[in-house]
C-alpha cells in the first residue's frame, strides 16, 4: 500500500474514533441534563404543591380545632362532631381535594 492511503485510512479512523467518542459524551451529556431538568421539575410541582396544601389545608386546622376543646367535658359532643364532619365534607369536595388529585 502507498504511504498517501495509509495516512489517509489512519486519519480517517482517528476521525471515526474522535467523532464516536464526541457523540458518546453529547448523548451522556443530554441524558444528564435531561435528568436534571426533571428533578429540577419535580422539586418546583412538590414546591408549589406543599404551598397550596399550607393555604388551603389551614381551613381544615381551623374547622378540626374544635375537637380537642372538650376533652373530658360531660358535654354532649357529637352534635359538635356532625357539625365538623359536615364541614369537613364540604372543605373536602372543594378546591383543597382538587389540588392534591391534580398534582398526582
Amino acid at each position: 500500500m502507498s504511504d498517501n492511503l495509509v495516512s489517509a485510512l489512519i486519519a480517517a479512523t482517528v476521525s471515526i474514533i474522535v467523532g464516536l467518542i464526541g457523540y458518546a459524551a453529547t448523548v451522556r451529556t443530554a441524558a444528564h441534563e435531561r435528568r436534571k431538568l426533571e428533578r429540577e421539575l419535580t422539586r418546583r410541582f412538590t414546591e408549589r404543591l406543599y404551598d397550596l396544601r399550607v393555604k388551603h389545608y389551614a381551613r381544615a386546622f381551623e374547622i378540626t380545632e374544635r375537637l380537642g376543646k372538650h376533652g373530658a367535658m360531660a358535654v354532649d359532643v357529637q352534635p359538635l362532631y356532625k357539625e365538623i364532619r359536615a364541614q369537613l365534607r364540604e372543605w373536602r369536595s372543594g378546591r383543597s381535594l382538587s389540588v392534591s388529585l391534580s398534582t398526582h
